[in-house]
């Protein structure tokens, strides 16, 4: 059986009397305790909310709670659900499309978790920073099927960071 924390699933056995041993099954206790862990780590080293968002385009439907704006990548939330209430996209068919964080001040970071949304994992994208004169590309990933992606580098220091969309999902390969 399958135990769900947190939208992923975890080996859970049944006792045989049909109930799930979840509490009991000191693995799947370590996984989920591993997972909560990481993810403090990253709400606690979490340096997006300080910063300004934009995006070369937004997609707005009708009525503000379905336009996804790009504030939604800095918002501290993690829920990876499709909707203008969670999460940003673009409006252009035209690829590539890119949303980006600015800060006041140079910020220092050796990584970046990127969270996409769930059924809708962008595919292809690069991630970059500005040092100031040009856009340095920190990472490139290809035929990504992952809901949150750690990406780990050398040391920067930059004002900009930004995640340019080379492909979108199977189902809106354009988003």
């Amino acid at each position: 059986d399958l135990a769900w924390y947190y939208q992923n699933w975890y080996d859970a056995s049944s006792s045989g009397s049909g109930h799930q041993s979840i509490a009991n099954n000191g693995t799947v206790i370590n996984r989920a305790l591993n997972h909560v862990r990481d993810r403090l780590d990253m709400f606690q080293n979490n340096m997006a909310p300080l910063a300004s968002a934009s995006a070369s385009s937004t997609y707005c439907g009708s009525g503000s709670n379905h336009c996804y704006s790009a504030n939604k990548i800095k918002d501290r939330d993690l829920d990876s659900r499709v909707g203008g209430l969670y999460s940003w996209t673009n409006s252009s068919t035209s690829l590539p499309q890119w949303v980006q964080l600015t800060w006041n001040q140079p910020i220092k970071t050796s990584g970046i978790e990127v969270v996409t949304s769930e059924n809708y994992p962008i595919q292809d994208y690069r991630l970059e920073y500005h040092d100031g004169n040009r856009w340095v590309t920190l990472a490139t990933r290809y035929g990504n099927q992952r809901l949150h992606i750690r990406h780990s580098f050398g040391e920067i220091q930059t004002k900009q960071i930004r995640l340019v969309g080379l492909l979108g999902p199977d189902n809106q390969p354009q988003y």
